[in-house]
């Protein structure tokens, strides 16, 4: 699918929608605990079903009415399971040692995109312990328990490792410790898990040895408010920087999402932000180059690349040599993609510096490149412009949030969608 952007503007506010993130992991909590838990306002999205789909595999009962989703607990282990992650990096990190526990062996389904993402820190943990890990082009096999014992990870690739073991090791009978070793990045991920976690009546112990898990916990039914999603909330801030402005409603100022962090990135950019209750303001001033570190934020880049090329100066963006192992290599990606507008995008070893600010040419074609973040960051770049754009797999958004074009076109923006010929 091909979108025709238009752009426009008119005062508009945005219903933020909820987080993906805490989805998955409100979910894969929920499936693990006795009895029903009741979820409210999950988003909508091929990510989050994914994962309901993979727990559904596993034994949970999963039945959403209107905003309502109550989540039925597994019982027992499976003898073996088939899971489909689609291409979600999320379902397929987070569940493979909860499948491990679960089931005798799990054959998990996927992209070949998801398949070539780093799995080496679970790969490393599971032929340790003489567990089986066969990856191939579009499976990945993994079969035995998981036991308890001490993890040595290495932070640097992705927390979701992380967040992943301390899913399933409180289930196993024995105490267990998670050693952080490199520079750990997306921290605020894995205190999200652990916050949250609590929810369900889990204790994860923070000591100076690392993460200490006890022993034989069990998952209590719990229920718990899907909040707004911080990353998606981004694309829209964005958007305003660049306009007259814009009001997204429904945020947690006070969210654990690493991704809020985009609002004292524009500030400090130049723009106007704005606080009501649970609502965000943001305006246009004049943008200023910075420089901003990506090792928390990764899924914010794209978007503060396409912002950058309206700053004044070179705005500096570090530690983004792991963006190359998204749903796309967002690095090369966003360079040869806002090179077709005219904008000067120079990739460092572990730092991307975008040049401002550049007038944008007018009807040009771009691609998203299957990547949900790349479409919605290419489309609001060219409704902030006021630029006519051509973006090409389109459909991506879909993986995250189905109803962007439907909101963009809340901001005065023309959106037209057709099939591609």
């Amino acid at each position: 699918m091909k979108a025709e952007i238009y752009g426009g503007y008119m005062p508009a506010e945005v219903q933020v929608p909820s987080s993906k993130s805490i989805a998955h992991r409100y979910l894969i909590m929920a499936a693990l605990a006795k009895g029903t838990s009741v979820l409210y306002d999950l988003p909508q999205g091929e990510d989050v079903s994914a994962t309901a789909e993979c727990l559904r595999a596993l034994g949970a009962e999963i039945i959403t009415e209107d905003n309502k989703t109550r989540v039925r607990g597994i019982t027992g282990r499976c003898r073996d399971a088939e899971l489909s992650c689609q291409a979600s990096g999320s379902t397929l990190r987070f569940l493979i040692p909860a499948a491990s526990v679960l089931s005798a062996k799990t054959v998990f389904h996927g992209t070949e995109r998801l398949l070539e993402r780093p799995l080496s820190v679970y790969e490393k943990i599971f032929k340790e312990r003489g567990l089986q890990f066969e990856k191939e082009k579009e499976t990945l096999t993994v079969g035995g328990g998981l036991s308890a014992g001490v993890y040595e990870i290495d932070g640097s690739i992705s927390s979701q490792f992380i967040s992943g073991l301390l899913f399933a090791l409180p289930l196993c009978d024995g105490d267990s410790l998670i050693r952080i070793s490199g520079v750990p990045v997306s921290l605020p991920y894995i205190r999200m898990t652990v916050e949250m976690l609590k929810k369900a009546g889990i204790v994860i112990n923070e000591n100076a040895d690392g993460l200490e898990i006890p022993r034989n916990q069990e998952y209590h039914a719990f229920e718990a408010q899907c909040e707004a999603d911080w990353s998606q909330a981004a694309f829209f801030a964005v958007f305003g920087a660049l306009t007259d402005g814009i009001t997204l409603s429904g945020l947690h100022p006070a969210s654990l999402q690493g991704d809020r962090a985009v609002i004292p990135i524009l500030q400090k950019m130049g723009a106007d932000i704005q606080y009501m209750h649970d609502r965000i303001t943001v305006r246009r001033e004049k943008l200023q180059a910075i420089e901003a570190d990506m090792q928390d934020i990764p899924d914010l880049a794209p978007v503060l690349f396409a912002l950058a090329t309206q700053a004044e100066g070179t705005t500096v963006f570090r530690h983004t040599g792991r963006l190359v192992h998204k749903e796309s290599d967002r690095v090369h990606v966003m360079r040869n993609e806002l090179a077709k507008l005219g904008a000067e995008v120079l990739i460092e070893e572990d730092q991307v510096r975008v040049k401002g600010p550049c007038i944008l040419k007018d009807h040009a074609e771009t691609d998203g490149q299957g990547d949900h973040r790349i479409v919605m960051a290419l489309a609001v770049l060219a409704a902030g412009c006021r630029k006519h754009m051509t973006i090409h797999g389109a459909e991506a958004v879909n993986k995250s949030y189905p109803g962007f074009f439907a909101d963009l076109q809340k901001t005065g923006t023309k959106v037209v969608l057709s099939e591609e010929s």
